[in-house]
């Protein structure tokens, strides 16, 4: 179904029916009463097709409902099962009144073609499996008796699979089709930011069209539509249209990333072993850059701290040939070491995978040449200007 995220949402309340994949699988309360809706509205069906089955025909009806979500769970299977081939990790699969969602943690960041199409994968092989299921059960139709339990079932759940394959691949977000559409453009231009904006728009498209579906029909044969599906329908609607609207708040986010140039607020920076005397240190951040930040490495060159300047300037200058930087530092902080041509896109995909860094060391080579502070990057996307 609809929204195959890589953004934590944390595991829902709900009862847990095992676990696949190394994650969760997750019955939300809310899948029962979906699960009423279902029986409800499709009850009638089976007592115009069968009325001599009677109170049974709620028995067959809610078996309907299971099976419907049976094939939304292999759906999400499937995007659980190519997420992790691709090195994602699945943090759980859940099914819920809305259908469900597979929740994934991304794992090393790849380059964006390779990003894309690996995304454009995902999304499609949730519809694939539906499309797949759709034609095991028309199969299955040929060798079962026209009009019995079995068959009722096979007609609504091929028919459902067909449904769910062919809306799932529509281009709107946050369908499995906007998500190929969104990696897609991605994979084209470049820009993830365009692809999110192009594929949020086509699902504002399909919301209308939608309504359009459930209301039109009915009102132009000057009747009413069934309040049941109408409630439904605009309760989706709804969810979609906030989803949306939040998607496209992501992506301006994106795009900001994306043209974000991380030199202004870079500060120029140099290595010195802990033993260096300030005065060498000093001398040696002068001749790179007046304002040139010292940072503190050990005897086998890891970073464990940066000079703290008023503290250096409480000594005495006469004193400095004598005094070594480990005295006059501060603890580094969480840091990441990453090359200096990194663009603010990769370096922020980088960033994510970790729980804390401060501080980005930027390096030439083997050289630290800048440093960067997390927090004053995170501020400056956040909140520009």
């Amino acid at each position: 179904m609809p929204d195959t995220t890589v953004a934590h949402r944390g595991l829902p309340r709900g009862l847990r029916l095992g676990r696949l994949l190394g994650a969760p699988i997750v019955l939300d309360w809310s899948w029962f009463f979906a699960a009423g809706i279902i029986t409800a509205v499709f009850t009638p069906w089976v007592l115009t097709m069968r009325p001599d089955l009677g109170g049974t025909a709620v028995a067959v009806a809610f078996c309907y409902a299971v099976l419907l979500f049976a094939s939304v769970f292999l759906h999400e299977v499937a995007h659980g099962v190519a997420a992790r081939a691709y090195g994602s990790t699945v943090v759980s699969i859940v099914l819920n009144v809305w259908g469900g969602y597979t929740d994934t943690l991304p794992g090393r960041p790849k380059e964006s073609p390779q990003a894309a199409t690996q995304g454009i994968v995902i999304a499609v092989v949730g519809p694939v499996v539906n499309f797949v299921l759709a034609g095991v059960g028309w199969i299955a139709l040929q060798a079962t008796q026209a009009g019995s339990i079995a068959w009722l079932l096979l007609v609504a759940v091929t028919f459902a699979n067909v449904a769910l394959g062919t809306v799932n691949i529509l281009p709107g977000i946050p369908l499995d089709g906007g998500r190929a559409l969104q990696h897609l453009i991605w994979r084209l231009t470049g820009s993830l930011s365009k692809g999110t904006v192009i594929a949020c728009w086509l699902g504002y498209g399909f919301i209308v069209v939608l309504l359009a579906v459930v209301v039109l029909p009915p009102l132009l044969k000057g009747q009413l539509p069934d309040i049941i599906v109408l409630v439904w329908t605009v309760s989706i609607a709804a969810v979609l249209w906030f989803y949306i609207h939040k998607e496209l708040r992501v992506a301006r986010l994106q795009r900001r990333i994306e043209t974000y140039d991380l030199s202004r607020l870079v500060q120029p920076a140099i290595a010195a072993d802990r033993l260096t005397s300030i005065a060498e240190a000093i001398r040696s951040a002068e001749r790179e850059d007046g304002s040139a930040l010292i940072i503190v490495v050990d005897s086998q060159g890891i970073p464990m701290g940066i000079v703290d300047r008023s503290a250096a300037r409480r000594i005495p200058v006469e004193q400095w040939n004598d005094v070594t930087l480990d005295q006059v530092s501060r603890v580094l902080g969480p840091w990441i070491g990453v090359p200096e041509d990194i663009t603010a896109v990769h370096l922020v995909e980088e960033l994510q995978l970790r729980d804390s860094t401060a501080f980005v060391l930027l390096l030439r080579g083997n050289t630290l040449v800048g440093l960067l502070d997390v927090q004053e990057l995170s501020d400056d996307i956040l909140h520009p200007g």
